[in-house]
């Protein structure tokens, strides 16, 4: 007799909590089902967010040149697009008249001397810009910001490969908006460190597939992007120890294999053989990086005998491959960092002075960008990436045996914690590699999700654990959240970043355009043939800007000009000055000028007569903005200072600002009678005394009697007009003017004098 069946309501809202549950469970379902094509729509959509974020000073003030060093990347850029890639070949002065104009007398051979990979590849896809309508200037501008856009992707294949796919998009997401990742790729700012970072990644990219599950395809695909790397930048060397680390330490998270060994030796041999064919680094790479790489070969190779038996096998037995291997690993790196400090190994003395070397060369030290970073501003550069790089540390040490892939970021990141305080010029490595490292530590986050979703160890398959769910959603909102937190400082840097050269070289975040009627200005009013004699951080703007020959520039290649010309700016005496620029540099008798430049304040006193000094800049806690501040590395380079002098041509002041406000700021001693007779201030003073003569530009009016006086002293009872000894083979030629601010009777203003410079009566 069948049982019969009992009528029973259902609960209210219970078919429809179902049904929600359901749509809910089919949803994460679908989305897990299809998450690598989701991820890479949101990636692409991150990539081009990044890109137009990079493209800001461009969209904002026009396609221009940013900083120094990208107006060489320009030049390089232009020849090459011009003539094709294999014009590289002849850019040096026997064969390029141009490059004759670089470190005059002696021309640059720039075949040498630069790595040629990025503009090769600049005049191969030029067609492709000029078709779109672009200049081969604009196009120049352009490729930092596609350099960012490459390096997203890349990043995200990267910590894809080694974590999944959630820490990819967390990766292309650091590296689209942490400030230090956009720094060196906005619009503009050509410099080789961005444009290397895609290359750099697509490396790590085929080492780690080369690690997971080693294949020669793979490893020569990695040993030819390592390879690449020498062709496009000096970083190379970093690049080639973090790969030997890899290898080195490898063998102490998984077993070294033969198959891994082939790998490793077919990658190392292509990388050092299409290394060595860069112009630039060729053989000198197995002095240095290549050997420590080449040296990483049998390091593993004796952790695979060991592993199989083959070597020592009673100390194996004793103590174990891992115990034994790593006290053999500690030894070789102590030996290998004492002899790089030393100097027996081939790096450059930047690397050096990473390392923690002490810098004793002035000229070395003056670059701002080898200064180490205060914390405050390491942290709003690569804040985040670096405390999540510290949890991928830790998940390597727990997780590295069944991940070893790990260690092709971990060690990177690692080193990128330290340097992340060293040097402002890191700054763009260290924010990419923190932020691939950083990002495969939510790997953990993803498994949970993973789990959730197929219904972790409690629930059956297709079923939700909801709690696992909530809890890792939640922890993916807390993590892209914190790492959220970078975008208003990139904002505000791409969006603030004027064009250097259209904010008067000053580093203010005002348009000004004294250095662009300056280089039009020599590039218009004076002969072909002129020689312009300035601080090397004009150079490139001198001579591919204004087309007129310069003594040095950016590259900073030749240590002795750089001193022969700060000795010449700071002499005593004329005649030590004219001897440097006519016998020293043999300068040409009737086009040779001299520039400095930097920001004044006048104030009209009478009808025809103004007051007129360095403008007093308590921001920066200095007088002037350009080369009264930089004068001191001339000073020192000269070798009339030691590394850390100032006085007695510097002394500092306290400045009133307001009520309860003080500022001490670092001025020269105008009053010193050693300080007026230095050449670089001798200059100010004559040019300021000269502008009512000899300005032209951007002020309504400058006309009249200029008194050079010094704004930290001046008193309105008591005005001190400050005088300096005459000149007589050097004169005021031209003053080139754009006001910042422009009253009747106050101007602001960057001022660029030019004097002209001639022989000595009698000089040969």
């Amino acid at each position: 007799m069948a049982r019969k069946r009992k009528n029973r309501t259902p609960r209210k809202g219970g078919g429809i909590g179902r049904t929600a549950e359901g749509a809910v469970t089919t949803l994460l379902h679908t989305i897990d089902a299809y998450k690598k094509w989701f991820a890479l729509v949101i990636v692409v959509f991150i990539a081009l967010a990044g890109f137009v974020l990079r493209m800001q000073p461009a969209l904002r003030y026009g396609y221009e040149l940013h900083a120094n060093d990208p107006w060489i990347m320009y030049w390089m850029n232009k020849q090459l697009a011009l003539n094709g890639p294999q014009y590289w070949y002849h850019l040096n002065p026997a064969e390029e008249p141009e490059a004759r104009l670089f470190w005059y007398p002696w021309g640059r051979d720039f075949t040498h001397t630069e790595y040629p990979l990025s503009s090769m590849v600049f005049s191969i896809t030029y067609p492709i810009a000029e078709a779109l309508g672009l200049t081969i200037k604009e196009y120049s501008v352009v490729e930092p910001a596609l350099a960012g856009f490459f390096m997203i992707l890349a990043g995200y294949l990267l910590v894809r490969r080694i974590a999944g796919e959630l820490a990819g998009v967390l990766a292309a997401f650091l590296l689209a908006f942490v400030p230090g990742a956009v720094e060196r790729t906005i619009a503009g700012f050509i410099e080789k460190q961005g444009l290397a970072m895609p290359l750099v990644l697509l490396h790590m990219y085929f080492l780690a597939g080369v690690i997971k599950r080693p294949n020669l395809k793979e490893a020569l695909l990695a040993g030819l992007t390592l390879g690449l790397v020498p062709w496009t930048w000096g970083g190379y060397q970093g690049i080639m120890v973090f790969t030997a680390a890899t290898i080195g330490l490898l063998p102490l998270f998984t077993r070294a294999s033969q198959e891994l060994a082939r790998a490793f030796t077919v990658m190392v041999a292509v990388a050092l053989v299409v290394g060595m064919a860069s112009p630039h680094a060729a053989f000198r790479i197995l002095m240095g990086p290549g050997g420590v790489l080449l040296a990483s070969l049998p390091v593993f190779y004796l952790a695979y005998l060991m592993t199989e038996g083959r070597l020592l096998p009673r100390l194996v037995e004793r103590y174990g491959v891992a115990r034994l291997y790593l006290g053999v690993v500690a030894v070789l790196g102590v030996i290998g960092l004492l002899l790089t400090l030393a100097g027996v190994l081939d790096f450059t003395g930047r690397v050096l002075a990473f390392l923690g070397k002490k810098v004793e060369d002035p000229l070395v030290a003056s670059v701002s960008e080898h200064q180490i970073l205060p914390a405050r501003y390491a942290f709003n550069r690569v804040g985040v990436p670096l405390l999540l790089t510290l949890g991928t540390l830790a998940l390597t040490l727990l997780r590295g045996r069944r991940m070893p892939e790990l260690l092709v970021v971990a060690i990177p990141g690692a080193v990128s914690v330290y340097l992340a305080f060293r040097s402002a010029y890191m700054t763009q490595t260290v924010a990419t590699m923190l932020s691939v490292a950083g990002a495969a530590v939510v790997m953990v986050i993803a498994q949970y999700l993973t789990r959730g979703v197929a219904g972790g160890k409690r629930g059956g398959p297709g079923r939700i654990d909801t709690l696992g769910v909530s809890l890792a959603l939640v922890s993916v909102v807390v993590v892209f959240g914190f790492a959220s937190l970078h975008i208003p400082s990139s904002l505000q840097l791409a969006g603030a970043t004027i064009p250097s050269i259209m904010s008067g070289g000053i580093g203010l975040t005002v348009k000004n355009f004294a250095w662009i009627y300056t280089l039009d200005f020599l590039k218009n009013e004076t002969s072909p043939n002129s020689l312009v004699v300035a601080w090397w951080d004009y150079g490139y703007w001198i001579t591919v800007g204004g087309g007129r020959a310069s003594v040095a520039d950016g590259a900073t290649m030749n240590g002795t000009q750089i001193r022969l010309l700060a000795k010449a700016l700071t002499a005593q005496e004329e005649d030590e000055t004219l001897d440097i620029l006519f016998n020293k540099f043999k300068a040409p008798a009737n086009d040779t000028y001299i520039l400095v430049f930097d920001v004044f304040r006048s104030l009209r006193i009478g009808n025809a007569t103004w007051i007129t000094g360095p403008y007093v800049s308590v921001t920066s806690g200095t007088v002037g903005l350009a080369d009264i501040p930089k004068s001191v590395w001339m000073l020192r380079i000269g070798g009339r200072l030691n590394l850390t002098e100032f006085q007695p041509y510097f002394v500092p002041r306290v400045i009133a600002a307001g009520p309860n406000q003080q500022f001490v700021v670092t001025t020269p001693n105008w009053t010193d009678d050693r300080v007026t007779s230095t050449m670089i201030y001798r200059l100010l003073v004559h040019g300021v005394e000269s502008i009512g003569t000899t300005w032209t530009g951007g002020c309504t009016d400058l006309d009249g009697q200029h008194f050079f006086v010094d704004w930290t002293t001046l008193q309105a009872t008591n005005i001190t007009m400050i005088t300096a000894p005459p000149l007589e083979n050097i004169k005021p030629y031209k003053t080139i003017v754009d006001c910042i601010a422009d009253l009747p009777n106050e101007k602001l203003y960057v001022a660029v004098f030019l004097f002209k410079a001639t022989p000595p009566t009698g000089a040969s």
